[in-house]
C-alpha cells in the first residue's frame, strides 16, 4: 500500500487563534523529527493567506515580523529536509488582521466561491506568489480548499487553472458538512485513489484538466462523539488538540447529525480524531 502524508500548516479559526509557537512551530518539529528518524515525506499544504498577511505585515508590525521569521525558519528547514509544500487557500485573511496582539479572524468571506472569478483568481495568484517564497513556483501544483469548500466548483476551478493548479486534494469520500461558514457533500465521490475530472470533482472525465487525490476516509459512530464531548469535560483541552487556539463553531444541525447517526470523517493526526487511524489504515 501506497501512502501520501499530508499535513494542513494553519493557525484555528475561531476566537483565539493560537500562538505561532504553540499552534505551527512545535508540533511540526515534532513531525519533523518523527519523519527523519523513519524516513518518510509529508505533503505540507501551507495556508499561504497567512503567509501573504505576514509577508504583507512584516514591514510595520515588530509581531508580524517575529511570526513571519519564525515561520520562514520553519518552512525552509521543511524544504531541506526533502518535504513538499502545496497550496492550502483560507480566504478569509483578506479580512482577517492583527490587533497588535494576536490575529483577529474575521469568516463572513470563508470561502473562495464568496468572491468573483477575477478576484478569486487574484487570490489564488497572491497566495501562490507568496508561498513560492519557499518553494519554486513551478513545484506548486497542487491545491486543498480551506474547509473543505470545493463546492460549487466553477469558480474555483477558473482561479486554479489560472494559477496552473491542476492537482486537488480536498475530497474525501462519504464527506458532508452544512456549516455558517462552508459547506460541502461528497458522498458521491468516486471508489478510487485518484481521477481526472474537468468541472465537478465527483464526476471523473478521463481527459479532464485536473487530477483528485482523495483523503483517506473513515466511519465514525455516535458512540465517538459522545465519548469526545465526555473527555473534552474531564480532561484538560490541550490534550485532545494541538496548539492553544479553538476552532470555528459549527453549526447545531451538523453536530446534531454527529451525535445521531453514524458520519465519516476523514483520516486525520488532528488530536483525538487520530484515534481512528488505524481503522482507516485496515480499511485502505
Amino acid at each position: 500500500m501506497q501512502c501520501i502524508l499530508t499535513l494542513d500548516y494553519e493557525l484555528y479559526f475561531g476566537n483565539v487563534s493560537g500562538t505561532v509557537e504553540k499552534s505551527l512551530i512545535q508540533p511540526t518539529t515534532s513531525l519533523i523529527d518523527i519523519a527523519r528518524r523513519h524516513n518518510v515525506k509529508f505533503v505540507f499544504f501551507i495556508d499561504a493567506g497567512y503567509l501573504f498577511r505576514l509577508l504583507d505585515g512584516r514591514a510595520t508590525s515588530l509581531a508580524i515580523e517575529r511570526e513571519y521569521s519564525l515561520v520562514a525558519r520553519q518552512l525552509e528547514r521543511v524544504v531541506i529536509e526533502g518535504h513538499d509544500l502545496q497550496l492550502h487557500v483560507h480566504p478569509h485573511w483578506e479580512d482577517s488582521f492583527h490587533n497588535g496582539e494576536r490575529w483577529v479572524m474575521e469568516l463572513t468571506r470563508f470561502c473562495l466561491q464568496d468572491f468573483s472569478k477575477i478576484d478569486a483568481t487574484d487570490v489564488v495568484r497572491r497566495y501562490k506568489l507568496a508561498l513560492s517564497n519557499f518553494s519554486d513556483s513551478a513545484d506548486i501544483i497542487a491545491y486543498r480548499a480551506g474547509g473543505w469548500s470545493l463546492q460549487p466548483f466553477e469558480r474555483l476551478g477558473v482561479a486554479l487553472k489560472a494559477n496552473d493548479i491542476f492537482v486537488d486534494s480536498t475530497v474525501y469520500r462519504g464527506g458532508t458538512n452544512i456549516g455558517p461558514y462552508s459547506s460541502y457533500d461528497f458522498r458521491n465521490a468516486p471508489t478510487k485513489s485518484m481521477w481526472r475530472f474537468e468541472t465537478d470533482p465527483l464526476i471523473e472525465k478521463e481527459d479532464g484538466f485536473f487530477i483528485e487525490i482523495p483523503i483517506t476516509s473513515t466511519n465514525v459512530t455516535p458512540y465517538y462523539y459522545w465519548k469526545l464531548m465526555v473527555m473534552k469535560h474531564y480532561i484538560k483541552q490541550q490534550l485532545l488538540t494541538c496548539g492553544d487556539g479553538t476552532t470555528a463553531k459549527s453549526s447545531k444541525i451538523s453536530m446534531l447529525k454527529k451525535i445521531l447517526w453514524p458520519s465519516t470523517y476523514c483520516a486525520t493526526i488532528d488530536g483525538y480524531k487520530s484515534s481512528l487511524l488505524a481503522h482507516a489504515f485496515q480499511k485502505g
